[in-house]
């Protein structure tokens, strides 16, 4: 069985060593209550929100995590999942091979990493400027529940997220603004009902640099698009499991993954 477990935060701007301090606490919390709860023998999945280390920032310098470099954040995300035992993800602003991006980072317990790189880069923030779009969809192995990872504006584009890989559970990581708080629900509650699979979205709350509002509601919905869970606008962790059976009935009895349409994806031209 899988549990998720959604970390939604206030970020400290562009302030890793803050965030990660403050995440840590939390974390601790968390674990004292699950041993509580007696949950042994679950696969625990614990997802922070995106550019969990920073917030959502156009200025990389001095900030940035440097890919398989002694990274202090990775090295931090690293010990975290060993020590806990669980899976440990959420978006980092990230340098590789010379270049920026906007990075889910999955770490498992045994230290084995797993990423996916985001695509749709948010134009309004001029994030197509400064990170580098990814051009693969990612199918990650969590204990033999398969994963498809992908970052806040990838919510807004349907295509992106269709259910061609056989996932039982789409994540999104999240900076997603309280004026927008609608569409993020929807959008939300949608993918789940068109692919047929648990959506599971994480998202931050207080302000950012900007003075800019999030007001959270992270949230899993079941492949009928039910809201299980909904975090409502605290700082706060909430949990839920993944029900093999509950996904497997839905999409015995209304099959209609097998009628979409057959289609493929082109790289963007910039």
């Amino acid at each position: 069985m899988l549990k998720v477990h959604l970390v939604q935060a206030h970020l400290h701007w562009r302030d890793p060593i803050a965030n990660t301090t403050d995440l840590g606490h939390r974390l601790d919390e968390w674990a004292a209550d699950e041993r509580d709860l007696g949950t042994e023998g679950y696969t625990h999945l614990v997802l922070l929100p995106e550019m969990f280390s920073t917030g959502f920032s156009m200025e990389q310098e001095g900030v940035a995590c440097r890919w398989r470099k002694n990274d202090s954040v990775l090295s931090w995300m690293r010990a975290r999942a060993a020590e806990g035992g669980y899976y440990l993800g959420g978006s980092l602003m990230m340098k590789k091979g010379g270049r920026f991006y906007n990075m889910f980072v999955l770490l498992s317990p045994s230290g084995t990493v797993q990423t996916y790189e985001k695509r749709h880069l948010f134009s309004l923030a001029g994030e197509d400027q400064k990170y580098t779009r990814g051009n693969r969809r990612m199918l990650w192995d969590v204990n033999g529940f398969r994963v498809c990872p992908q970052i806040c504006y990838d919510l807004r584009f349907p295509v992106w997220s269709r259910n061609v890989l056989n996932y039982d559970v789409l994540v999104y990581v999240a900076n997603w603004p309280s004026v927008r708080i609608t569409a993020w629900n929807t959008l939300l509650q949608a993918r789940a009902i068109e692919n047929q699979a648990y959506v599971v979205g994480v998202n931050r709350v207080g302000e950012d640099g900007f003075s800019i509002p999030y007001s959270g509601n992270s949230q899993v919905i079941d492949p009928w698009g039910t809201v299980i869970v909904n975090a409502g606008e605290a700082d706060t962790v909430i949990s839920t499991k993944i029900d093999r059976e509950i996904l497997q009935d839905a999409r015995a009895r209304l099959p209609f993954l097998k009628d979409a349409d057959a289609f493929l994806i082109l790289n963007h031209p910039r």
